[in-house]
C-alpha cells in the first residue's frame, strides 16, 4: 500500500533530522523567508465581485507599506540559510546520510570531501520538484497555446483580447517568473563547495569581494547599460550565501557582544543611505535583479541571526515541535513552486462562496481572507504534490558509483533550461522557440539524471 502523505511527511522529517545536527534557528528562518514570499504573493492581487464578476487588479503598494516592505522581505535568510547549511556540510567527515532538500543534504555513503557527487545528487533532489513543475506547466500552457480561436476574457490584467496562442505565452511566462529563484539557486548549489573553500582559505575577503562586486555592477547599469545589472542576479545571491558561511564558522556568533549591533546598525545605515542615493525605495525593484541594497539588508539579516543565536533563540525545541519545523523545511521547494497555482484555487474558491453568499463576497475575497485560504490550499495540496516529487528524485539521484561527466553535463543543460524557462516560459509551439527550448533541455536534463543512475562502474568517466 502506497504511503499516504502524513506518513510521508514522517518520513520526510525523520530524514530531515537525522541528516546532520540540526540547528533549528536556521531552519526556522528559511521557513520563514519562504513563507514571507508566500504571503507577498497572496496580497499582490485586489479581488473584488462585481455583479457576480471576478475583478483582479494589481496592488499597488506606496508610502508606510513600502518602508515596512523592508522588514519583512526575508528572502535573503533562506540563501544565507543555505550557506551555513553547506558550510556545516563540508565541515563534517567521513560519510553522511542524504537529506531530503537540496538545501545542505549530503548523498548517502559519499565521502565529504566527494564535492563533485554531493553536488550532482544535492541537483538531482532540486531538479525532481522542477522536473514535475515545468512538465505541468508545459502540459498545460501547450494545450491552451494550440486551442484555436480567441481566448475568453480573462479576471487577469493585460490579457483581453488575447489569441490562445498570445494568451498561453504571456501567462506561462509570467508564472514561470518564478523559476528566477530556482535558477539562482542551481547556480548557488553548484557553487556551493568552492564558496566554503573560499570562505576557508580567504576569511571575510571572499564576501567583500562579492558585495564590491554588487556596487560595481549597479554603477555600471546606471552609467554604462542596465544590463550589467543582470549580473547580480548571481554575485548578490553568492553573497548571501557567503554571509551564511561565515555564520557557521562563527562570524558574529562569537567575539565581542557588540560587535553584532554595530554590524546590524551599519548595515541598516547603509540600506537608508543608499535609498537615499538614488537606489528604489520599494524593496522589490532591489530583488530584480538584486541590488547592493539588498547585500546590505542580507547583512543586517545576518547579524539579526548572529544575535538570535547568541540569545539562544529555539536552540533547544521539544520533539514535536523539531519534527514539524521538519516536515516544514522538507516541503519548502514544494510550497515555492505551487504557491501561485494554490493561491488562484484559493481565489477561485472564496469568489464561488461569494457568488453564492454575496453578504460574505467583501470579507471572503478581501486580501486577509485570501491569505488565509491560500494557506490552507497548500496545507491540503503540498503533501500529495512532493509525494509524487520524492518518487522523481528517487528516479533521478544517481548511485555513488554513476558518471561524473554525465552527471555535470546534466546539471548544465538543467541549468540552461530552467533559465529559458524563467525568461520566455514553458510552451512548446514553434512560435515560442525559447520557451520550447528550455522545457526540451529540462526533460533532456531529467532523462540524462535518470539513466545516470543506471550507469554503475564508470566513475569518473
Amino acid at each position: 500500500m502506497d504511503t499516504p502523505p502524513e506518513g510521508l511527511a514522517r518520513s520526510w522529517a525523520a530524514d530531515w533530522l537525522g541528516s546532520m545536527e540540526r540547528d533549528h534557528l536556521i531552519d526556522g528562518v528559511r521557513a520563514l523567508a519562504v513563507l514571507a514570499v508566500v504571503v507577498y504573493h497572496a496580497l499582490f492581487f485586489e479581488v473584488r465581485l462585481d455583479a457576480g464578476n471576478l475583478v483582479v487588479t494589481r496592488w499597488q503598494p506606496g508610502g508606510p507599506a513600502l518602508v515596512a516592505g523592508w522588514f519583512v522581505m526575508l528572502l535573503p535568510m533562506f540563501f544565507i540559510a543555505s550557506g551555513f547549511g553547506h558550510a556545516a556540510a563540508a565541515a563534517r567527515t567521513g560519510p553522511t546520510a542524504a537529506g531530503p532538500t537540496a538545501a545542505d543534504a549530503v548523498a548517502a555513503g559519499a565521502g565529504a570531501a566527494d564535492t563533485g557527487g554531493i553536488t550532482i545528487r544535492r541537483v538531482a533532489r532540486i531538479a525532481g520538484p522542477l522536473v514535475l513543475f515545468v512538465g505541468v506547466l508545459a502540459l498545460v500552457s501547450t494545450a491552451a497555446a494550440w486551442t484555436a480561436g480567441a481566448a475568453p476574457p480573462l479576471p487577469y490584467p493585460g490579457t483581453a483580447g488575447l489569441s490562445w496562442q498570445e494568451l498561453a505565452a504571456a501567462a506561462s511566462r509570467d508564472y514561470a517568473d518564478f523559476l528566477w529563484f530556482l535558477t539562482v539557486y542551481l547556480v548557488v548549489v553548484v557553487l556551493a563547495p568552492a564558496m566554503v573553500r573560499a570562505y576557508d582559505r580567504w576569511g571575510l575577503r571572499a564576501l567583500v569581494v562579492l558585495i564590491l562586486g554588487a556596487g560595481a555592477l549597479d554603477l555600471a547599469g546606471a552609467v554604462v547599460a542596465p544590463a550589467w545589472r543582470d549580473a547580480n542576479w548571481v554575485v548578490v545571491w553568492l553573497a548571501c550565501h557567503q554571509l551564511g558561511v561565515a555564520l557557521h564558522r562563527g562570524w558574529l556568533r562569537r567575539g565581542p557582544a557588540w560587535r553584532p549591533w554595530a554590524t546590524l546598525g551599519t548595515a541598516t545605515a547603509g540600506v537608508v543611505v543608499l535609498v537615499a542615493l538614488g537606489y528604489p525605495v520599494s524593496p522589490i525593484a532591489n530583488y530584480y535583479p538584486p541590488s547592493l541594497a539588498l547585500a546590505s539588508l542580507a547583512v543586517a539579516h545576518t547579524a539579526t541571526l548572529a544575535l538570535l543565536g547568541r540569545a539562544g533563540v529555539a536552540r533547544h525545541l521539544s520533539d514535536r515541535t523539531a519534527r514539524r519545523l521538519a516536515v516544514l523545511n522538507a516541503h519548502l521547494l514544494t510550497i515555492y513552486l505551487w504557491q501561485a497555482a494554490c493561491i488562484i484555487a484559493a481565489i477561485l474558491l472564496l469568489a464561488g462562496i461569494g457568488r453564492a453568499l454575496p453578504a460574505t463576497a467583501p470579507w471572503l475575497v478581501s486580501r486577509p481572507g485570501i491569505m488565509v485560504a491560500s494557506f490552507g490550499v497548500i496545507a491540503a495540496v503540498v503533501p500529495w504534490i512532493a509525494r509524487v516529487e520524492r518518487r522523481i528524485v528517487a528516479a533521478l539521484t544517481p548511485p555513488g558509483g554513476a558518471s561524473r561527466a554525465r552527471g555535470a553535463s546534466a546539471v548544465a543543460v538543467l541549468l540552461a533550461g530552467t533559465a529559458l524557462v524563467w525568461r520566455n516560459g514553458a510552451v512548446l509551439h514553434p512560435g515560442q522557440p525559447f520557451s520550447t527550448a528550455g522545457v526540451l533541455l529540462v526533460a533532456l536534463a531529467a532523462v540524462t539524471l535518470a539513466t545516470n543512475r543506471h550507469s554503475s562502474g564508470m566513475r569518473g568517466s
